[in-house]
């Protein structure tokens, strides 16, 4: 059984479901605030503490976002790079179709590379 909590700011709604053996961020709509951290950085934080008190993999899915503005990346990257070590790991899915998703999401593949706990992938 999962459990669904949904936050909603603007245009953008994450659907946060939780497993047993891991918890999705699914984005859904469009990230279109000038400045999305103060929305999206205490939610990402709760999210990252439960999954890391629970020994969960997260999972952030944008594969149906429609739209992300480039102040909605820095939040995200913010996020990865200061990981807590316990996590067990960060799976992102994106699609791979939609240019600006690839454009977006293949800058972070550095961040794929420096750490093994995170997976970027384009569906």
């Amino acid at each position: 059984m999962t459990d669904k909590i949904t936050y909603e700011h603007g245009k953008l709604t994450l659907e946060i479901k939780e497993s047993q053996n891991n918890i999705t961020i699914q984005w859904l709509g469009k990230s279109t605030d000038r400045e999305p951290a103060l929305f999206l950085a205490p939610v990402l934080n709760e999210v990252i503490e439960k999954a890391v008190t629970s020994n969960k993999i997260l999972i952030m899915d944008f594969a149906a976002l429609e739209y992300m503005n480039s102040s909605t990346i820095t939040p995200i990257v913010r996020l990865l790079s200061h990981l807590d070590k316990s996590l067990a790991s960060v799976q992102i899915f994106y699609n791979k179709n939609l240019r600006w998703q690839a454009l977006n999401f293949s800058a972070l593949q550095v961040l794929n590379t420096r750490d093994p706990r995170i997976v970027i992938t384009g569906v």
